[in-house]
C-alpha cells in the first residue's frame, strides 16, 4: 500500500512539474528560478509539498500575474492535504498490522515455549521414576526456586508457591497437567504486576534483607519528612554558595586559588549529598517506583548532570578539554 501511494506521489509531482515548465517558460522569473527544467521543477514542488519554500516558490509568478496562485493552490490542496495524509494513514495502518502480527507471533512463541518447559519438567520427573502426565507439586516448587535465581519475576516464597500451585490446579488433583500449566506465566505476570510497585529490586534480589532492622531503618529515613527538609536546606545552601561563588565575576574581579578550591570542595560535598539521597531512594523504592514520580525524574537528571560535570572538571585527564 505504501509503495503504491509513493508511486502516486511521484506521478503527481511529475505531472505538476511538467505543467509548471509549460506555464512558466525559462524566459520568465518563475521559470528561470524554480522551473528551468523538469527535474528542477520536481525538486521545487517536492520542497513545496513540505511547505518549506512556501510562499517564496510562487512569488515571482504571483508578482507578474495573480492567477498563478491557482496553480500552487491546486498543488497544495491535492498534495499536502490529501496525498501526504493518505501516505501517513498508510504508514500507520502498516505499523498497526505489523504490531498485531508481532503480538500474534509472540503469543504463539510463548505457548510453544510453555509446552517445551512442561515437556522438560515432565522428562525430569520420568528420569526420577515418576509419571510424566502431570507435574508434581515438589517439582513445581523446585521450578520456582530456579526462577528466583534469574530475577525474572518477583521473589516466590514457599507460601507464594503454594498459592500459585493452588491457582493453577483447577481440577484439585495431585499435579499440574499441560492445560493448567499453560496459565502459569499469565499468573506470574499478573502477580509481578501486582507486586512490582510494592517491592524494590533489593528486596526482590535479596529477600532476607527484609528482616534486617538496619534495612528497615534506612527505608524509614529514606521517606521521612526530615530527610526531605534537609535536602531542601542543602538545595537552598547550594544556591547561596553559587551566588557567592559567581559574585566576583559580577563585580569584575577573579577569586584567588584558595577561594576557588574552597568553593569547589563545598560544591563537591553538596553533589555527594544529592547523589547519596538519589541512590538511597532508588534502592529503597525500586527504579520503577522512583522513576514514576516526575519530581524524582527531575531530581535524577539534575543530580546526574551535576555529578558528571563535577567529575569532568576534577579529572586531570579532562582538564585540557575543560580549558
Amino acid at each position: 500500500a505504501i509503495s503504491k501511494i509513493l508511486c502516486l506521489v511521484v506521478i503527481f509531482i511529475t505531472f505538476f512539474a511538467w505543467l509548471g515548465v509549460l506555464l512558466f517558460p525559462i524566459d520568465t522569473a518563475e521559470g528561470k528560478q524554480f522551473f528551468p527544467g523538469l527535474g528542477a521543477g520536481m525538486w521545487s514542488l517536492l520542497v513545496l509539498l513540505t511547505t518549506a519554500n512556501f510562499p517564496d516558490v510562487m512569488m515571482p509568478a504571483y508578482g507578474q500575474n495573480r492567477m498563478a496562485f491557482l496553480f500552487f493552490a491546486a498543488f497544495l490542496l491535492l498534495g499536502f492535504f490529501f496525498l501526504v495524509n493518505l501516505l501517513t494513514a498508510a504508514v500507520m495502518n502498516c505499523y498497526q498490522t505489523h504490531e498485531t502480527e508481532q503480538e500474534r507471533s509472540g503469543a504463539l512463541m510463548e505457548e510453544e515455549n510453555v509446552l517445551i518447559a512442561f515437556d522438560l519438567l515432565s522428562d525430569l520427573q520420568v528420569s526420577q521414576g515418576c509419571t510424566g502426565d502431570e507435574i508434581q507439586k515438589s517439582t513445581m516448587i523446585d521450578f520456582f526456586e530456579v526462577l528466583n535465581h534469574f530475577h525474572i519475576t518477583s521473589h516466590i516464597t514457599p507460601n507464594d508457591a503454594e498459592d500459585i500451585i493452588g491457582m493453577l490446579n483447577t481440577d484439585g488433583d495431585a499435579g499440574i497437567d499441560s492445560d493448567e500449566f499453560r496459565d502459569l506465566f499469565k499468573v506470574l505476570q499478573k502477580r509481578h504486576t501486582t507486586h512490582r510497585n510494592l517491592e524494590c529490586f533489593m528486596e526482590s534480589w535479596y529477600p532476607s534483607i527484609k528482616q534486617h532492622s538496619k534495612w528497615q531503618m534506612i527505608k524509614k529515613w529514606a521517606h521521612h519528612p526530615v530527610l526531605d527538609c534537609f535536602i531542601d536546606l542543602v538545595l537552598v545552601a547550594s544556591v547561596f554558595v553559587t551566588a557567592l561563588e559567581t559574585w566576583s565575576a559580577i563585580e569584575g574581579y577573579a577569586l584567588d586559588r584558595t577561594e576557588q578550591e574552597k568553593y569547589a570542595s563545598i560544591d563537591l560535598a553538596i553533589c555527594v549529598i544529592f547523589v547519596l539521597e538519589c541512590t538511597v531512594k532508588i534502592m529503597t523504592e525500586g527504579l520503577l517506583n522512583y522513576w514514576a514520580s516526575l519530581k524524582h525524574r527531575f531530581d535524577f537528571v539534575i543530580t546526574a548532570t551535576t555529578a558528571i560535570a563535577s567529575f569532568w572538571v576534577r579529572d586531570p585527564t579532562l582538564a585540557p578539554y575543560v580549558a
